[in-house]
């Protein structure tokens, strides 16, 4: 990980860095690390955040691209929704995972989602986290991807549960 700067954000990648750069934005505090570290360990720039706050102040203050934010649903002050709605006014083109310990349809409604989104169940492996994030980074900007989160991938074999 690039060391931060004054401001405490890390500066982005360069040309050779890292492949994607993740706002993570979860209340629980073990979770959040595990997460990063996680995400860290394969090659990505994360900007964590504990509160919806936090994110908002650091997708303003980070300079450079943020490919994809990471947001639990269950907010303290603001839900991942409404989050995701006003990061997504001043970064348009950017990606959202939501987590949830909450079954699709009590997030979104009977029936209905997110259909700029994909969502992730609690509790979920570090692997499916970390495999969803490299096909969204790997798929280029978003395409408006529809509700179905993308499938587990054959072989996973991680007991470790965030």
């Amino acid at each position: 990980m690039t060391p931060p700067t004054p401001t405490g954000i890390p500066p982005p990648p360069s040309a050779v860095g890292p492949p994607g750069v993740v706002l993570l934005v979860e209340d629980d505090d073990a979770i959040r690390a595990l997460a990063r570290r996680v995400l860290e360990m394969r090659g990505l720039t994360v900007l964590a955040a504990a509160n919806p706050g936090e994110a908002l102040r650091v997708a303003a203050e980070y300079p450079g691209r943020v490919d994809v934010m990471v947001a639990d649903v269950s907010l303290p002050g603001m839900d991942g929704r409404e989050l995701a709605a006003t990061v997504r006014a001043g970064r348009p083109d950017l990606k959202v995972v939501f987590i949830s310990g909450y079954p699709r349809d009590e997030v979104f409604g009977p029936g209905r989602a997110d259909m700029r989104a994909e969502f992730l169940p609690k509790p979920f492996t570090p692997a499916k986290l970390a495999d969803l994030l490299a096909r969204l980074l790997a798929a280029g900007p978003p395409v408006d991807p529809g509700p179905a989160a993308l499938p587990t991938p054959p072989g996973v074999n991680d007991t470790a549960f965030l």
